[in-house]
C-alpha cells in the first residue's frame, strides 16, 4: 500500500530558525548544482558543501538538497539521518529521483512518466518561490500518479498523458513512442510542504536543459532561502535570472519581442501602445473626443466571482480563490469586481502609454463599453449600466444600470462591441440571450437572442436586430450604416446584417433571414496547424473556431485598396485575417476561395491571442492581445468545466495584456482634434475627418450637445447634406438633420437621387428611422434602384410610415418583380401598412393584379401576422368572390394559421359559407380552419362537418393518394375543435403500417397539436416507425415534459427497448431542461451513458484503433 509521500518523517519540535550564513548541503550526481547553482549560493553568502546525507554532513547543514537522476531510496543510515535533521527543522529541497529517497514501500519510481515539449504551468504569485513568474515550455518528464499528500501546496504542474476515460484505452501510452500529454487530467510537478518543524520543496524534473533553465534556478535557489526560513528569499537569485522571471525562455516574450514574431504584410510597421503591468486583459477600446485611448481590462476572465470547481492551481481563473464565499450563494465570491474601464496616457508622446488613469473599476466580467456623454455605457454582469462622471474630476461617481438580465452563465457567450451609430442607437453583438428588464421595475423590454441588437443611450428602447445561435465576439457598423456580426465558433466569422428582424416579423412566412454568411467555411491560410493537444483547435481545424473582431477599414491613412476590407482574427492560431468584400444584391460576399499561402498577419509566437482589433484616429490598427497560451473557453473534448462554462485549466492568466499599433509606413498624420471643446461648426467639419472614429464621435457629441450647439449647426449640416462631395461626410450630416429635428424634405428627396447610392440608400434609411412618409415617386424610384440595398431600404421606409395611395399602387405593381427573398419579406411587411388591403385589391381582380401564388402568400402571412387584422373579413369577403382558386388557396391557408377570430369576424359568416360551399373541394379545404376557429355560435356547422367528413374520408383511403391523405391530415387537425372524434380518428391511422409521407405528417401534425391523446398516440407508435420518422417523433416528445414522461413509462414497461437507443437520445432525455425528466432519466439510463454493449464494442476494437494506420491508403482515401 502506497504511504503519502511528505519526504520525511514528521516530529513534534519546536520551530527553528537558522541564522546567517545559511549552510547548505549538496547531495546526489546533478553537475548543474555543483555548478552554477553552488556559484549562486556562494555568491548571496552561503556556505556550500557537498556529500552524502550523513548524521556528520547533516549535522552541519541548515539545508539539504537532495538530487538524483535514479528513483532508488537512500541507505537506511541516511534516512535515519534525514528524520533526525527535519526532527531540528532542516529544509529540504529534492530533485527528480531524489522523492524517492525514503523507504521502499513509498513504492516510487521512474515507471510513471512520459518525456515529451512540456508546459510547466506554475501558478504566479501563489507563493514566495514563484513569485513574479511565468509558465513556460521545457523539454522534460512529465510524471504521475504520484500519491502526495493533501497537505502539499502546487505551485507547478503539468497535462498528464490520461485520456477522458482510462477504460477506452485513452490512459499511458508506449514510453517514447507516442507518449504526449492530453487535456483531461492535470498533475503536479513542483510544491512545497511545511510540517510542524521543517519545511521542504519538491521538483520533478531534472534534466539538464531543465536544471539550466533560469526559472528553474530561481525556483530552487528561492526554495533553498525559503526552506532555510530566510528572510530574503531572493537572496540567492542573480539579479538577470529575477529579470526574466517572467519573460522565461519558452515562455511569454516581452512585447517588442513578440512584434518581432510578426510576419506582416509589406509597407506597414508594428509598435507596442501599452503593455503589462500597466495593462491587464484588455478586452475593449475606445477612443474619445480628444483621441485618447479608453480600455477596458478584465482580469476576471474567465470566472468573475464564481466559485472554484477544483484546486486553485488547476483551476486558475479565479483571481481571488481565497476570497469568502457569499453565504446567499456558495457559488460565488463576496469582494468588489476586479475588472475596469481606464483612460491611458502618453506622457512624453514617444508612442507607448506610461500611465493609466481609472475612471471606474469595481466590474465583473466587463466585456464591452463606448463613451456617452460625461461617462461610458458598458456591459457588465449583471447589467448594462451608464457610468458617469458628475463633478469632472475624471472618475466615475455615478453607476446606473440602463438594462438588467446580462449575466450568462457561460462567460464568453456575452455582450460586445458597442458601436454608437449616426442613427443615434448603440448597437451590440452579443453571443448569448438575455431578459433586458428595466432595472427599477423588473419588466422585460426585450427578449434577446444571439445576434446583433441595439439600445438607447438613455435606457429607454432595447430591441433584436438580427439573430443567429452562436457564440460571437465581434460587431461593426460602417459609414454607410451596414452591419456586421461576428461569429466565433461556427467557422462562419464574419456574418452581415441583410434585414432587421422588426421587419422580418411582419413579413409573416418567409424563407429570408436577418444574417447572410460573408464567408462561409473560411479556411485559414496556415498550413502548420499547432498540434499540442492544450494549445491546438478542438473544431472547424484549419477554420475559424474562435474569430474575433468583425472591423471595417474606413480609416483613411491606408492605400485605398484597404477601405471597406473587414478584419477578423483567430487568435488559436495567432493570425489577423483580410477580407475584401464585394456586394452581390442585396449582401455583401467574400471571394468563393482565397489563394493565398499566409494570412494578412501571422504570429510565430503563439502567446499571441488577438482578441480584437480596432482602427484608431490616426487611420492604424490596434490590436488587443490578451498574451495567453490558452484560447479555448469551453472544450467540447469533454475536461472537467468551471461554474463559467470554461475547461478547468492551469494558465488561465490574469496579469498579461498588451496593445499593438500597425500602420502603413505612407500614412499621413492627422493633424490633432479636440471634439470636447469645439464649436458646432468645428463638430460639423470634422464630419469630413478621414477617420470614421473622429467622424462618429463628432455627430455623437454634437447631438449631445444638441441643446447649445443644435441650432448654430443647422446651416453648416444643411450645406452639407445637400452637396457634399463625399459620401460618408454627407450621410452624417443627413443623419444629424434627422436627429436635431431640423431636416426638410427637399433635402431629404435630393439625397434619394444622389448619384452615390450609399447616400440614396441612407435617405430611405432617415425616412424609415423618423417614420417620414415618402411618395409615390420617391418609391418607385427606390424599389427600381439598381442597388438592392437601396431597394431594401425604400421598403423599409415603406413599411415604417402611412403609406400613401400612390405608393401602395407602387408596391403593388413591384411585389411579383421581386427576386431575392429578403426584398420579397420586405415588401410583405410593408404591405401591411397600406392603406386599404392590396390582398382585397388583388382577390377582387380578375387577373390577380399580376401577382403570384408566392407574393399572394407573403401578402397573406404578413397580414395574418401583422397589426392590419380587421382587413382580414374584407379579404375573405373578396376570396368569396374571386374566380383565381389558386391566388385564394394560398391565401386561405396563411389566413387558417391564425389562432384568434380577428377584428369584424363575425361579419365573415357568409363569405367563409360561400367558401365552404366552393365547388373548388381544395378551397372548401383551406377553409375549413379559419371556419372551426372563428363559428364560435355553430352557424357554419353544417357546411363544416361536411368539408371535414370529406377530408376524413380522403385521410383515411388507402386507395387515395398518398399526398392527398397527407393535405387532408394537415387540415383536419387544426380544425379539430369541429369535433371530438377528428383527434381520435386521425391518431388512429398512426397506430397503422402508412407510406412515409402520411406517416411524417401524422407525427408532425400531430405534434403541433400539443392534446396529451396526441402525446400518447406518438409514445405508443415510435416502436414500429421507420427510423428516419422516429427522431422526428422524439423531438416532438422529448418538446414536452408531459410527453417525455409517458415515453419515460414506455422504456421502464420495456415496450420501447433502451438498448436501442442512440446515446445522443439518451442525452437528451437525462440533460432534459426539464430537471425531474432530467433525473428520472438518470435513473434509467445513467447519467447520460450509452448502453453496456456500446462499452462491451469500443473495448474490442480499440486494439484494432490503436494499431498505426497505413499512410499510402490514407492519403488515397483523402485524395479521391
Amino acid at each position: 500500500m502506497k504511504q503519502t509521500l511528505v519526504l520525511v518523517l514528521l516530529v513534534a519540535a519546536a520551530p527553528w530558525l537558522s541564522a546567517a550564513p545559511l549552510r547548505v548541503l549538496i547531495t546526489g550526481n546533478n553537475s548543474a548544482l555543483a555548478g552554477p547553482y553552488s556559484a549562486a549560493l556562494k555568491a548571496g553568502g552561503a556556505q556550500v558543501t557537498t556529500g552524502d546525507a550523513s548524521d556528520a554532513k547533516l549535522a552541519a547543514a541548515d539545508v539539504v538538497i537532495l538530487s538524483s537522476d535514479k528513483f532508488d531510496p537512500l541507505p537506511a543510515g541516511s534516512q535515519e539521518a534525514l528524520t533526525k535533521f527535519a526532527r531540528r527543522g532542516g529544509g529540504i529541497v529534492a530533485l527528480n529521483g531524489a522523492i524517492a529517497s525514503g523507504p521502499k514501500q513509498w513504492g516510487l519510481d521512474d515507471s510513471r512518466k512520459f518525456k515529451s515539449e512540456m508546459m510547466l504551468y506554475v501558478v504566479s504569485n501563489s507563493h514566495p518561490i514563484v513569485k513574479d513568474s511565468s509558465p513556460f515550455d521545457i523539454m522534460d518528464d512529465t510524471y504521475y500518479d504520484l500519491d502526495i499528500s493533501d497537505k502539499a501546496f502546487v505551485l507547478a504542474s503539468a497535462f498528464t498523458l490520461y485520456g477522458k476515460d482510462s477504460k477506452r484505452g485513452e490512459g499511458p501510452r508506449i514510453p517514447d513512442r507516442d507518449a504526449r500529454s492530453s487535456i483531461y487530467d492535470i498533475q503536479a510537478q513542483m510544491w512545497t510542504y511545511e510540517g510542524e518543524t521543517h519545511r521542504a520543496f519538491v521538483l520533478l524534473q531534472g534534466a539538464p536543459e531543465t536544471m539550466a533553465h533560469a526559472s528553474i534556478r530561481t525556483f530552487i535557489l528561492r526554495a533553498i532561502a525559503w526552506t532555510g526560513k530566510q528572510e530574503n528569499i531572493d537572496a540567492f537569485v542573480p539579479k538577470a535570472d529575477l529579470a526574466d522571471l517572467r519573460y522565461p525562455v519558452g515562455g511569454p516574450l516581452r512585447a517588442a519581442d513578440s512584434i518581432k514574431k510578426f510576419q506582416m504584410q509589406s509597407g506597414f510597421a508594428a509598435n507596442v501602445v501599452a503593455e503589462e503591468p500597466l495593462i491587464n486583459k484588455p478586452i475593449a477600446i475606445q477612443w474619445d473626443g480628444r483621441g485618447r485611448i479608453w480600455v477596458a481590462e478584465t482580469p476576471e476572465y474567465p470566472n468573475g466571482k464564481r466559485s472554484l470547481n477544483a484546486p486553485s492551481w488547476k483551476e486558475t481563473g479565479v483571481p481571488d480563490p481565497n476570497a469568502k464565499l457569499d453565504p446567499k450563494d456558495e457559488k460565488r465570491y463576496v469582494r468588489p469586481g476586479r475588472d475596469s474601464i481606464s483612460l491611458l496616457i502618453d506622457s512624453n508622446n514617444d508612442g507607448l502609454m506610461d500611465k493609466k488613469h481609472v475612471f471606474y473599476t469595481g466590474l465583473e466580467l466587463v466585456t464591452g463599453f463606448c463613451l456617452s456623454g460625461d461617462g461610458v455605457i458598458a456591459v457588465a454582469h449583471p447589467n448594462i449600466i451608464l457610468l458617469r462622471d458628475t463633478d469632472g474630476d475624471g472618475v466615475a461617481d455615478v453607476e446606473k444600470p440602463l438594462f438588467g438580465g446580462f449575466d450568462p452563465g457561460d462567460t464568453h457567450f456575452v455582450a460586445n462591441h458597442f458601436i454608437e451609430a449616426p442613427d443615434g442607437w448603440v448597437y451590440v453583438s452579443t453571443g448569448s440571450g438575455a431578459d433586458a428588464t428595466n432595472p427599477e421595475t423588473g419588466k422585460v423590454m426585450a427578449r434577446i437572442s444571439p445576434g446583433v441588437f441595439r439600445f438607447k443611450p438613455d435606457g429607454s428602447a432595447i430591441e433584436q436586430i438580427a439573430s443567429e445561435g452562436g457564440n460571437s465576439f465581434g460587431g461593426e457598423v460602417t459609414s454607410d450604416m451596414e452591419i456586421y456580426h461576428g461569429k466565433a465558433t461556427s467557422g462562419n466569422p464574419i456574418q452581415h446584417v441583410v434585414l432587421p428582424e422588426t421587419i422580418l416579423a411582419r413579413a409573416g412566412k418567409t424563407d429570408a433571414r436577418s444574417l447572410f454568411n460573408v464567408n462561409p467555411g473560411r479556411e485559414v491560410a496556415r498550413k502548420d496547424l499547432p498540434e499540442r493537444a492544450n494549445i491546438r483547435q478542438i473544431d472547424q481545424v484549419g477554420r475559424y473556431s474562435a474569430a474575433c473582431s468583425t472591423a471595417v477599414y474606413e480609416g483613411g491613412a491606408w492605400p485605398k485598396d484597404y477601405n471597406g476590407q473587414i478584419f477578423t482574427t483567430e487568435p488559436i492560431l495567432d493570425i489577423i485575417h483580410c477580407e475584401k468584400m464585394t456586394q452581390d444584391g442585396a449582401v455583401m460576399k467574400g471571394p468563393e476561395k482565397i489563394e493565398a499561402t499566409s494570412e494578412w498577419l501571422r504570429s510565430t509566437d503563439y502567446w499571441f491571442c488577438p482578441v480584437d482589433v480596432s482602427f484608431g484616429p490616426d487611420g492604424a490598427m490596434y490590436v488587443l492581445d490578451f498574451n495567453t497560451p490558452v484560447v479555448t473557453h469551453n472544450d467540447t473534448r469533454g475536461p472537467q468545466h468551471s461554474k463559467s462554462g470554461a475547461s478547468v485549466r492551469p494558465d488561465r492568466d490574469q496579469y498579461f495584456g498588451r496593445i499593438y499599433r500597425i500602420q502603413h509606413q505612407s500614412a499621413p498624420k492627422f493633424p490633432a482634434v479636440d471634439l470636447y471643446n469645439a464649436n458646432a461648426a468645428g463638430l460639423v467639419a470634422a464630419f469630413k475627418h478621414p477617420s470614421k472614429v473622429v467622424r462618429f464621435n463628432a455627430i455623437r457629441i454634437l447631438c449631445e450637445k444638441s441643446a447649445t450647439l443644435g441650432k448654430q449647426a443647422v446651416p453648416a449640416l444643411t450645406t452639407m447634406a445637400g452637396s457634399e462631395p463625399s459620401a460618408p461626410s454627407r450621410i452624417l450630416a443627413l443623419w444629424a438633420l434627422s436627429r436635431l429635428g431640423a431636416l426638410k424634405d427637399d433635402t431629404l428627396n435630393s439625397a434619394m437621387r444622389a448619384s452615390d447610392s450609399s447616400i440614396r440608400k441612407n435617405a430611405y434609411l432617415i425616412a424609415e428611422a423618423a417614420g417620414i412618409p415618402i411618395n409615390g415617386a420617391a418609391a418607385s424610384a427606390g424599389i427600381g434602384d439598381k442597388d438592392a440595398r437601396v431597394r431594401l431600404a425604400t421598403l423599409r421606409a415603406l413599411g415604417a410610415s402611412p403609406m400613401t395611395s400612390e405608393a401602395s399602387s407602387v408596391l403593388l405593381a413591384s411585389n411579383s418583380k421581386l427576386t431575392d427573398p429578403w426584398s420579397k419579406a420586405a415588401a410583405a411587411a410593408a404591405n401591411t401598412k397600406a392603406p386599404t388591403s392590396q390582398l382585397e385589391q388583388v382577390l377582387s381582380d380578375a387577373g390577380g393584379a399580376g401577382q403570384t401564388e408566392e407574393s399572394v402568400r407573403a401578402m397573406a402571412a404578413a397580414l395574418a401576422s401583422g397589426s392590419n387584422k380587421g382587413q382580414i373579413p374584407g379579404v375573405l369577403a373578396a376570396a368569396s368572390r374571386s374566380a383565381n382558386a389558386p391566388l385564394v388557396i394560398a391565401t386561405l391557408q396563411e389566413l387558417g394559421k391564425i389562432t384568434s377570430p380577428p377584428p369584424g369576424a363575425a361579419g365573415a359568416m357568409n363569405a367563409l359559407r360561400t367558401l365552404l360551399s366552393s365547388s373548388n373541394k381544395k378551397v372548401a379545404a383551406a377553409t375549413l380552419p379559419i371556419a372551426a376557429g372563428w363559428d364560435k355560435g355553430g352557424s357554419l356547422a353544417k357546411e363544416s362537418t361536411k368539408v371535414a367528413g370529406e377530408l376524413l374520408n380522403i385521410a383515411r383511403d388507402p386507395k387515395a393518394p398518398e399526398t392527398s391523405r397527407a393535405e387532408a391530415v394537415k387540415v383536419l387537425l387544426p380544425a379539430r375543435s369541429l369535433n371530438k372524434f377528428i383527434l381520435a380518428h386521425v391518431s388512429a391511422l398512426l397506430t397503422q403500417p402508412q407510406p412515409e409521407a402520411l406517416a411524417k405528417e401524422l407525427v408532425n401534425s400531430l405534434a403541433a397539436t400539443g392534446e396529451p391523446e396526441a402525446g400518447t398516440v406518438i409514445v405508443n407508435s415510435y416502436p414500429t416507425l421507420p427510423e428516419s420518422l422516429q427522431e422526428e417523433a422524439f423531438s416532438a416528445v422529448v418538446s414536452r415534459p408531459e410527453w417525455a414522461k409517458l415515453f419515460l413509462d414506455a422504456v421502464e414497461a420495456k415496450k420501447i427497448a433502451a438498448d436501442k437507443l442512440a446515446p445522443a437520445r439518451i442525452s437528451r432525455l437525462t440533460s432534459n431542461p426539464d430537471s425531474k425528466i432530467a433525473e428520472r432519466a438518470k435513473g434509467i439510463f445513467g447519467a447520460g451513458s450509452a448502453s453496456g454493449s456500446k462499452d462491451e464494442l469500443v473495448t474490442k476494437l480499440l486494439p484494432d484503433i490503436d494499431k498505426p494506420g497505413d499512410v499510402a491508403n490514407g492519403k488515397t482515401l483523402f485524395s479521391a
